[in-house]
């Protein structure tokens, strides 16, 4: 009889051990996350306008990013990236070779970019969005997007902008890259 309620008391203390283990074991897994969510968010907080202009300015390279998922969409995208990298070329005071700036159009399934357009565009390639994509992790880029709602979001290596056909048309950021 004592040895059965010895390994009842073992089989408590074990179960006792485990559920601390567990409590113990999300606790970590909850502080991981919390961690990776601030570290994450500290990289792309919101900035001043000047902040990624200077980034953008200084960075050996630079991408271009236009999104539409139909002509409409990518008409008024590719208009807009057009007259930012005209803008960015043609400035005397913060002049930029072409053959510096990667230029990305993309639709809802793939991408079509071409690394430093340097003159006339012949030299694009295709690949999947997401390795298109990955190249903004590298140089500051600025993403130009078709959306129903005009915004703005700016980190200090990316300026999102989106809006719709009127809102890109005018394509405020041109005039103000440079």
């Amino acid at each position: 009889m004592a040895q059965k309620s010895e390994k009842k008391q073992e089989k408590k203390n074990t179960g006792n051990g485990r559920k601390y283990l567990a409590v113990i074991g999300i606790v970590v897994v909850f502080i991981a996350v919390a961690g990776g969510l601030v570290y994450g968010l500290g990289r792309t907080q919101p900035t001043s306008f000047s902040t990624f202009k200077q980034n953008f300015d200084s960075a050996p390279r630079v991408a271009i990013y236009a999104t539409g998922y139909n002509g409409t969409q990518l008409g008024s995208t590719i208009g807009c990236a057009t007259a930012v990298i005209e803008s960015i070329v043609g400035s005397s005071t913060y002049h930029r070779n072409s053959s510096t700036i990667d230029l990305y159009v993309m639709n809802s399934t793939a991408c079509t970019f071409e690394n430093g357009i340097g003159g006339q565009i012949s030299n694009y390639s295709f690949n999947s969005i997401g390795n298109c994509l990955s190249a903004s992790q590298h140089e500051p880029s600025i993403f130009i997007n078709y959306s129903e709602t005009n915004i703005t979001r700016i980190t200090p290596t990316t300026l999102h902008i989106s809006g719709n056909e009127q809102f890109l048309e005018l394509c405020g950021v041109a005039s103000e890259i440079t």
